[in-house]
């Protein structure tokens, strides 16, 4: 007799437990269908790739002028610097880079002042 009533609720606890979790995964479909949750995963990594200004990346590579010789000395000293295997810093480093990246960008494109 207890092992048809444990039978018996071990059965139901498994088919509530079913139906709650097919239930989660169809609102979860839905969601995801009217883009609820996914707009906000994307927005926060746009929000997060974000490119950096060129007058900040100047400011961080320490240069006044848009000169690609000035630019790439300046990267190569404080990019090897901040080595994270001589004791620097990989946050520093990872700015030095997209400083530079930055630049590069603003270098390339056609018909701005450039200041030489």
């Amino acid at each position: 007799m207890a092992s048809k009533i444990l039978a018996q609720l071990i059965l139901s606890t498994t088919t509530l437990f079913s139906r709650v979790f097919l239930s989660a995964y169809k609102q979860a479909l839905n969601n995801a269908k009217s883009n609820g949750s996914g707009r906000t995963i994307n927005h926060s990594i746009t929000s997060y790739r974000k490119k950096m200004k060129p007058d900040e990346a100047m400011k961080i590579l320490n240069v006044d002028k848009l000169n690609k010789d000035i630019i790439e000395q300046q990267y190569k000293k404080f990019f090897d610097s901040n080595d994270p295997k001589k004791g620097g810093s990989f946050y520093l480093q990872s700015k030095i880079y997209r400083a530079k990246e930055a630049l590069d960008n603003e270098l390339s494109k056609p018909n701005i002042n450039k200041q030489t």
